[in-house]
């Protein structure tokens, strides 16, 4: 423990923003400052508080060496509850709700009230650190906000706590919309991947089973609500994935996808890739060479589509052309276009500016 409270120290000391006026006191503390100003423009308005920078991003100088003379008492909590104990506060929140060793803090301080936030969706491994802790003992909060009632039930097992059951605090601070129309149906985004494509994993345990159980419930909830199930397609290739669906016997309507979605480029197939960049090419070659058969080939594989045929196939075929060239055009912008017509040299250089427009890499500095 010594080492833990030396190192600490010196982390305060040496790489924290300092501050040298004592904390303001107040009624209300909130413990880790990620996430108090959505809880302060959501829930507490204009309600001032004191933060506790618990990731020893600032630390208060006049607290720290008042807190030295409590190393014994508080052992590597010395820092924190000194703080808490200055500032008087009558109620702590915290919207790190995975963080449950606040709890141990403010068990010292039992006049004050513990307020824990639900921040998001849990599965339960993010609580696995606290609950395989030495100390079996359940962790202790006054009010947990939390989103549904099986989480609830689950966590009931670890804190002992008052539950309030109310959803997301943040969504539901937001008007009811008036204008929504009643749904007709729900629409399933696939995630959808061939058995190729996961060569190293599970099939079955990752592909098959989560998507059995989810649909399922998908299926049972249309089922008493009178809606349709719209599956959206993840892939191009529309009967592997129309089949995949199928295999689990419940009514759907498919949505073919008819474009790529760019927001992450290692998401497309290298082959699926190829075969439409050649597709591409082959369009643009088509249409410069005035080519009009196999421009009705390809703007049938890209599943563009076009008028009922007019008895005169060759004025059809000039006046749906230029619906084409520009579809062709609009295709050229892409970054499947632009990845397509670099040379092998400088691919590495154009994946690095793609990437930051897409703002999925940081410029260098």
């Amino acid at each position: 423990m010594i080492i833990k409270i030396l190192k600490m120290t010196i982390n305060l000391i040496f790489y924290s923003k300092k501050e040298f006026k004592f904390p303001k006191k107040n009624k209300i503390i909130f413990l880790d400052e990620v996430g108090s100003k959505k809880i302060k423009e959501n829930l507490l308005d204009q309600i001032d508080f004191t933060v506790l920078h618990l990731r020893y991003e600032k630390v208060n100088i006049p607290i720290l060496f008042l807190s030295i003379f409590n190393i014994l008492k508080y052992g590597k909590n010395f820092y924190k509850i000194t703080f808490i104990k200055f500032v008087n506060a009558s109620y702590a929140f915290s919207f790190i709700d995975t963080s449950l060793h606040y709890c141990d803090l403010i068990k010292e301080i039992p006049e004050c009230k513990f307020i824990l936030i639900q921040n998001g969706r849990r599965q339960g491994k993010e609580l696995q650190p606290f609950l395989e802790r030495l100390n079996k003992s359940k962790f202790k909060c006054d009010y947990y906000f939390v989103f549904n009632k099986e989480y609830a039930n689950f966590m009931k097992k670890h804190i002992d706590t008052h539950f309030v059951v109310g959803g997301s605090v943040l969504n539901n601070s937001h008007p009811k919309a008036k204008f929504i129309k009643k749904i007709d149906r729900i629409q399933y985004i696939s995630e959808f991947h061939t058995l190729e494509s996961m060569p190293t994993v599970d099939y079955r345990k990752w592909e098959l089973l989560p998507t059995e159980f989810s649909l399922k419930v998908i299926n049972n909830f249309c089922n008493r609500k009178n809606l349709k199930l719209e599956i959206i397609g993840r892939t191009y290739e529309h009967n592997k994935e129309i089949k995949f669906y199928e295999q689990f016997k419940i009514p759907f309507t498919y949505l073919k996808k008819t474009k790529e979605n760019y927001s992450h480029l290692s998401n497309i197939p290298k082959k699926i890739l190829e075969e439409k960049v050649k597709l591409y090419k082959d369009a643009q070659g088509a249409v410069d060479n005035k080519d009009w058969a196999r421009v009705i080939e390809i703007a049938d594989e890209l599943d563009i589509k076009f008028d009922d045929v007019k008895k005169d196939d060759t004025i059809y075929l000039e006046e749906s052309v230029g619906g084409l060239s520009d579809k062709i055009a609009e295709l050229k912008n892409t970054y499947a276009w632009l990845w397509a017509n670099t040379n092998q040299e400088s691919r590495e250089k154009v994946k690095d500016q793609i990437l930051m427009s897409l703002g999925l890499k940081n410029k260098e500095k």
